[in-house]
């Protein structure tokens, strides 16, 4: 499932299916490559794969794939987790905004509380502002705005960080504005933290030394939010104070 192809960035669905038609769980094979699905389209954004890939044929056919999937195996989205997977995999691809809402609103109509990962992904979905407050709206009615005491709620920090991919950065500083800096919202803003906050300034650099270094690589920013996120499969442990300075991702650099 984790293999670069030379004719292709990821393994295509039909080899998936068969794959899987030799294994006990389907559902287990089917998860694993919808989960793979945003790192994928990632990483076809580097300078280096850009040539070897036309990116918008591979998004297209991304899409054509998943919708494939859904046709084959429409018993899919009657089990847990699977609206949010095909949510996330559609939106990654940018070109079928109205697929990942689809899901989207599956998963509201389920009624059910949905995570803080979920909500994260459900944010960074819309292609637009107005589709952006629709998915806030709905967001602040089915995830707890959980926080530490006088820190930024994490919920508001991913609608402030989708509201700078979407261009009203001055509506992302409102909503920062009551809070103290916090490092995965003060690098996407360019504020520099407060000399009060020391520690802060020193994970801002490093968080706009990553940027940085990802933008060089060719990423835009929504690729750049989805590698440095605290949820993203490109994930490294964050340095505290007294640790050795850690990248956003080793495999990207």
């Amino acid at each position: 499932m984790q293999v670069r192809y030379a004719d292709a960035p990821f393994i295509a669905l039909e080899h998936v299916l068969r794959i899987a038609e030799t294994l006990p769980s389907q559902e287990l094979v089917l998860d694993h490559w919808l989960r793979r699905f945003p790192k994928n389209l990632v990483r076809i954004s580097t300078n280096w794969e850009r040539p070897r890939f036309d990116l918008d044929a591979t998004r297209q056919e991304a899409v054509r794939q998943l919708r494939a999937l859904e046709e084959k195996k429409p018993e899919l989205v009657t089990k847990p987790d699977f609206h949010a997977r095909f949510m996330s995999a559609y939106a990654a691809a940018r070109v079928a905004p109205d697929d990942a809402m689809r899901h989207w609103s599956a998963i509201i109509a389920e009624g059910k509380p949905v995570s803080l990962r979920v909500a994260e992904r459900a944010l960074a979905a819309p292609r637009d502002l107005d589709t952006l407050e629709r998915v806030w709206a709905q967001v602040q009615k089915v995830t707890p705005r959980a926080s530490i005491e006088g820190a930024i709620p994490m919920l508001d920090l991913y609608y402030a960080q989708n509201l700078v991919r979407l261009g009203a950065r001055d509506a992302a500083l409102s909503i920062a504005k009551p809070y103290p800096s916090h490092r995965q919202l003060a690098w996407v803003l360019g504020v520099l933290p407060e000399d009060a906050q020391p520690n802060a300034q020193t994970l801002y650099r490093l968080c706009q030394k990553s940027a940085a270094q990802l933008t060089h690589n060719g990423l835009d920013l929504e690729n750049v939010l989805f590698i440095m996120a605290r949820n993203s499969p490109f994930a490294t442990p964050f340095p505290g104070p007294k640790d050795i300075p850690a990248t956003h991702c080793p495999e990207l650099d």
